[in-house]
Formats: C-alpha cells, sequence, structure tokens
C-alpha cells in the first residue's frame, strides 16, 4: 500500500513498528527491537542512551506485550478492519510454538542460517561467550527470557554444494551423498562465508582443510552437512559454559 498513512508496516533496520489508521498512536513489539539496541531487554524498556544518539527518541511511542491490541488493518486490504492483537519475532515465535515454555526447554531451527534458543524463565542471562540476552515473550505482565546462539550458514551451507561447487542438483541430495561414505576422510569444511557468529563473532573466509589424498565430492558433502553440526553443538557447549541451563 502507498500514500499518507497506508503503509502498516515501517522498518527501522531490525525494528518494525505498527502504525493504526485511527488517530492511535504508534505501537511498537519487544522483540526485533532488540536486536539493535532500541529496547534494552534487561528491563524491557527503550534504551534511552540509544535513542538519545541516533536522535530518534521522540517518535518511539510505548512498547506493548507480545498479546496486546497493536491496533487494525486498514478496511482497502480486506474490505473490513481486522484487529491485530498479536506481534512475535520469527525465533521467539518458534520457541513458542515448539512448546518450549519452561526454563531450560530449547529449541534449534534450521533454514539458511540455525538458530538455537533457551528458554532462561524470569531471569535474562548476560554472556561473555558471544551468546545474546533477549526477551522471549511478556504475556499478562510476566516477562519470559531467552538466550541465543545462531549460525550464519547452513542451509545456506547446502547451496554452496549445489550452486557453488555444482556437486550436488538438489538440497535433498546430500543425504544419499553423504551416506555412501563413512567418514569425511580427514577433511573438515568451515562455511564462514559471512564470517562465524556465536560464539566466535568474527570475520572470515569459508575454508577447507585435509590431509589425505583421494578426496572425493562425497567427502566434501558430508564434511559440509558435519560443519552445520559442529557449528550448533559450540553454542550448546557455551550455554552450558556460560550455565543458561540452570
Amino acid at each position: 500500500m502507498s500514500g499518507k498513512g497506508r503503509s502498516p508496516l515501517r522498518h527501522h533496520g531490525y525494528m518494525a513498528s505498527l502504525e493504526t489508521y485511527r488517530g492511535q498512536s504508534p505501537s511498537h513489539r519487544l522483540f526485533q527491537c532488540q536486536f539493535n539496541c532500541h529496547v534494552d531487554p534487561f528491563n524491557a524498556q527503550w534504551n534511552k542512551g540509544v535513542l538519545k544518539i541516533l536522535a530518534s527518541l521522540p517518535k518511539y511511542s510505548r512498547v506493548r506485550e507480545s498479546s496486546s491490541f497493536f491496533g487494525e488493518t486498514h478496511k482497502d486490504l480486506f474490505a473490513v478492519p481486522i484487529p491485530i492483537t498479536a506481534l512475535i519475532a520469527d525465533q521467539q515465535s518458534a520457541l513458542f510454538g515448539e512448546c518450549c515454555y519452561q526454563k531450560g526447554d530449547v529449541k534449534c531451527t534450521i533454514g539458511t542460517g540455525a538458530f538455537i534458543d533457551l528458554n532462561t524463565g524470569k531471569n535474562p542471562v548476560a554472556s561473555l561467550q558471544g551468546l545474546l540476552p533477549l526477551i522471549a515473550w511478556k504475556l499478562n505482565g510476566r516477562i519470559t527470557y531467552m538466550t541465543e546462539g545462531y549460525v550464519n550458514m547452513a542451509g545456506a551451507a547446502i547451496d554452496w554444494l549445489s550452486e557453488g561447487l555444482n556437486i550436488i542438483k538438489e538440497a535433498q541430495e546430500s543425504e544419499a551423498a553423504a551416506l555412501k561414505v563413512k567418514d569425511t576422510g580427514g577433511l573438515f569444511v568451515v562455511p564462514a562465508f559471512s564470517g562465524l557468529s556465536t560464539p566466535y563473532w568474527i570475520l572470515s573466509q569459508g575454508d577447507c582443510h585435509w590431509h589425505i589424498q583421494g578426496t572425493q565430492k562425497e567427502h566434501i558433502i558430508r564434511a559440509t552437512l558435519e560443519s552445520i553440526v559442529y557449528q550448533c553443538k559450540d553454542i550448546l557447549n557455551v550455554m552450558k559454559r556460560s550455565r543458561a541451563f540452570t
């Protein structure tokens, strides 16, 4: 939609704000606003220090709970206004949808990247090892926190096998190819095409390491699949070391 007052969703980097159409003030969701430090996850309020630096404090209104009345869609969209009563980010909604309601519950979702999120209960867990303390959701005045680690290249690494190396045609071929060999033949793949995230947070280039001649394409495919597992295991290990599970 275009035109004055017709844009239902306004994006500010990772932050999204929803505007209603009956003279109501803009409302904001807690979740995406955390990623660029607009919201302080430790008190669930706007980070005034950051917003002051960005000279953007006046245009922000109050932060609402996950399940709240955020306004209505414009009647031109669906013939009648439809109430919008919930807003939640992708990984928070995945944590909720996987029924990770209790402290210590953890989920891993894998797509282009991989996200491991752990329910830490009523307390945020600050980490010096690369984990992100975040608000999972806020319902009935109660905040549930989570800690997150993520992998830049998961499914995207499989795309590299097909689109970059052309050793498979479709992603689903990777399993059968990997099972044709008993191991990687000493090959290790580091799919750091856009750097390494949790727990390393470094910019680097992808790399392959092997010490034995006779490496076949099946070894490369298996090593790429195993690289996803290694990266996820790194995140779980750092969660254990930071006592996020306790």
